[in-house]
């Protein structure tokens, strides 16, 4: 082994490391229903990065340590596709999601909490991929949902969320996502 391949060997892996992460921090949070009129709750995931990503084994948590698994063999996350998370099958019946999103029901699903709460969605190796926080502003109106305004900013800082225009889901990203059908003006 010469002197090039020592140094080399710690760089490639360290490139590896950074490309894996900078690949599963693509997977943002972008949308909660905490307090729905009729259907379940359910929370929105979207891959901006340039990569599908493998949901496999992924998982929510909350404040208080209550965790939902994405399904074994979850699937594939298409890169710049959304992703709905919900409670349970019915839920995913009721919304009328566009065709070919990804919908996946978790298992051990906590509720939401109407009065705030936290949520990290987990990779598959236990690391925490996105934050988000909601106070209760975020449930004040029953049947709309919290949505991250600015996918580039950071999932905590509670000025990129506000409640969405539209009773389902979706006002200033309309055109992208799978619960809506035409564009809020």
């Amino acid at each position: 082994m010469n002197k090039h391949s020592i140094i080399l060997l710690p760089v490639s892996i360290l490139a590896t490391f950074l490309f894996s992460a900078a690949l599963t921090a693509s997977v943002i949070i972008t949308e909660i229903m905490p307090d729905p009129e009729s259907s379940g709750e359910w929370i929105e995931i979207y891959n901006y990065s340039p990569e599908d990503i493998d949901l496999d084994s992924w998982s929510l948590i909350d404040r208080a340590g209550n965790r939902g698994y994405l399904p074994q063999n979850a699937g594939i996350l298409n890169s710049n596709s959304f992703a709905i998370l919900a409670k349970d099958s019915l839920t995913i019946i009721e919304l009328a999601i566009r065709p070919n999103t990804l919908t996946l029901v978790l298992d051990g699903w906590a509720s939401l909490n109407n009065d705030g709460d936290e949520l990290a969605l987990l990779s598959q190796h236990e690391e925490t991929v996105d934050k988000m926080s909601y106070g209760a502003e975020a449930a004040s109106v029953k049947g709309r949902t919290w949505e991250r305004i600015d996918f580039e900013k950071n999932g905590q800082d509670a000025a990129n969320w506000g409640r969405c225009a539209a009773s389902r889901g979706s006002h200033c990203r309309c055109a992208k996502q799978p619960l809506c059908s035409q564009p809020i003006e």
